[in-house]
């Protein structure tokens, strides 16, 4: 024993009698199970089976649902499990998340999962050594999820890091399950109404537009509506920057040297873009300073905007405010348009689908929450996308079709939160093969495959689906991720004051400031390490 001073709660055993059993928890670190008893075949089967993991709150769960700790769906997690699951609630949103994140790490109250989306926030914990390598947990204790990578070989590579270790649960994006990220929607009836085409390129795209403010398309004598609404910044990863095969986010490969996205020559013509945008006034003038894109939301619901750009989500989810509105509104996906640069698609999902899984070094029972992981690769996850048979979706034509998709919207639409990890095996065509009771719901289902179809036409270019998962790699990423929409903000307000390729160079000048020589470098030498490595 050494000469420590006592914790309270070590006097207290000693107190009461419990000097042995001080010693031993003295012994222990909290990563380190409990002492197991004589003939026990695994010391974490004498702990509780219980795990905690953060869930975003969306606000999206009715007052006599619950809440984001207890409703019906972590009820049935816990029942059917066999793990007992305690969700800590964090904001919807990245940043706020991060932050609250972190500040439960430094305090050492992090949960023993951390379910998120953000490769570079969780490689930021695997730097910090606040994860841990799951390889072995998985090898030993995991049935489910060991055949899902025996069968998926190529999702290695995403959840790996440069120690040649595992440190992150996930599937691979199949089927309907986030495919299509980014889109374009026009209003298909304005466009017959006034006569016109589909937009095929980026010059006709704003023509459209601006016919769609200017010749009054929804017919109530008023020069009331707008060309463009969206649901997503400026600058990180938009549609406009996708068509234009320049994604601020991304990694690029430009004359065999990897460039980050605006750091190209083609950044300034998206901004450009933008800013005729903004200057022919065929975008709400307050959507700079819409952070939380409820004005934007709520032209296209009210039939004021002709034409969306953004997640698919906000689309589908606003449908129905949509037809209430205007029940005569009519909507086709755009196909990616084309620039001076040929045709490139909108950001699609390739590699790992959403969420990513972590294990927490300070947690208890790793064998726990590896059980959790297996349960929601056999049944969880497909329960928590459809809902419960006979209650939420019959098995009709090999498929599973809503019962009452009012009572869905209501009881399931918030369970997607808890589903950590969905191995979706279904496709687009399947949403046309059991026509959905509700003829709202059927008209969105009939949207979603067309869109599927037309926007996954046009390949998205990624050249580099995976990056370096280094601390100081990601930091310069994030300050400079940081800076870009407001540059373009700046372009897009300041007429011939402050000219699109004023802000690429300006940027380009940050990008050194804040190191990325040193990232170019970093960013450089992997992908020559991977290039040797496939020859």
């Amino acid at each position: 024993m050494n000469n420590k001073v006592f914790d309270r709660k070590t006097i207290r055993l000693i107190v009461s009698g419990g000097l042995a059993a001080a010693v031993l928890l003295a012994g222990c670190t909290k990563n380190d199970p409990a002492p197991s008893a004589e003939g026990s075949s695994d010391p974490y089967d004498k702990l509780p089976k219980t795990v905690s993991v953060n869930a975003r709150d969306n606000g999206n769960i009715a007052s006599e649902e619950g809440n984001i700790e207890e409703n019906r769906w972590t009820k049935w997690i816990n029942e059917n499990s066999g793990v007992q699951v305690k969700w800590i609630a964090t904001p919807p949103t990245l940043g706020p998340l991060i932050q609250k994140l972190n500040t439960l790490v430094a305090a050492g109250e992090g949960p023993d999962l951390f379910v998120e989306a953000n490769r570079p926030f969780l490689s930021t914990l695997v730097e910090n050594g606040a994860l841990q390598p799951i390889d072995e947990y998985i090898d030993k204790y995991s049935t489910s999820y060991k055949k899902y990578l025996a069968e998926h070989p190529e999702l290695k590579e995403w959840v790996t890091f440069d120690d040649g270790k595992m440190y992150l649960a996930g599937v691979m994006r199949a089927g309907t399950s986030g495919t299509v990220v980014h889109a374009g929607f026009i209003r298909q009836d304005w466009l017959d109404k006034l006569g016109l085409k589909m937009p095929t390129t980026s010059d006709e795209l704003l023509e459209v537009a601006k016919v769609f403010k200017e010749r009054d398309p929804d017919g109530n004598g008023k020069a009331d509506t707008v060309g463009f609404s969206f649901n997503i910044p400026l600058g990180l990863g938009s549609p406009i920057q996708g068509i234009f095969d320049t994604m601020a986010d991304k990694w690029h490969l430009e004359n065999g040297k990897p460039t980050y996205g605006a750091l190209t020559e083609r950044f300034a013509d998206s901004i450009a873009f933008n800013k005729r945008m903004y200057e022919e006034g065929l975008v709400d003038k307050e959507y700079l300073t819409d952070k939380n894109f409820e004005r934007q939301k709520q032209l296209w619901v009210t039939g004021k905007s002709g034409i969306f750009l953004g997640t698919t989500g906000d689309v589908y989810n606003l449908y129905k405010d949509l037809k209430k509105n205007v029940p005569t509104a009519k909507l086709a996906p755009i196909a990616p348009v084309s620039t001076k640069y040929g045709k490139n698609g909108y950001n699609q999902g390739v590699g790992l689908a959403g969420n990513m899984v972590g294990f927490n070094k300070q947690m208890k029972n790793p064998k726990a929450a590896v059980q959790l992981i297996d349960f929601m690769i056999d049944k969880g996850g497909f329960t928590l996308a459809n809902g419960l048979e006979n209650v939420h979706y019959k098995m009709s034509n090999g498929v599973p079709a809503p019962v009452d998709p009012q009572k869905n919207a209501k009881e399931l639409t918030y369970a997607s939160t808890y589903n950590m990890l969905y191995n979706d095996k279904g496709s687009y065509e399947d949403l046309l093969k059991n026509p959905n009771p509700d003829p709202i719901f059927r008209e969105v289902d009939e949207l979603r495959a067309l869109a599927g179809k037309v926007l996954l036409s046009v390949p998205f270019r990624r050249d580099f689906p995976v990056l370096p998962s280094t601390q100081e790699f990601n930091q310069t990423m994030t300050a400079f991720n940081a800076l870009v929409d407001p540059a373009i903000a700046k372009a897009v307000v300041s007429g011939a004051a402050y000219t699109p390729q004023m802000a690429a160079e300006d940027l380009k000048k940050e990008w050194k400031r804040l190191g990325g020589d040193k990232a170019d470098q970093l960013m450089n030498d992997y992908y020559q390490k991977k290039k040797a490595a496939q020859k």
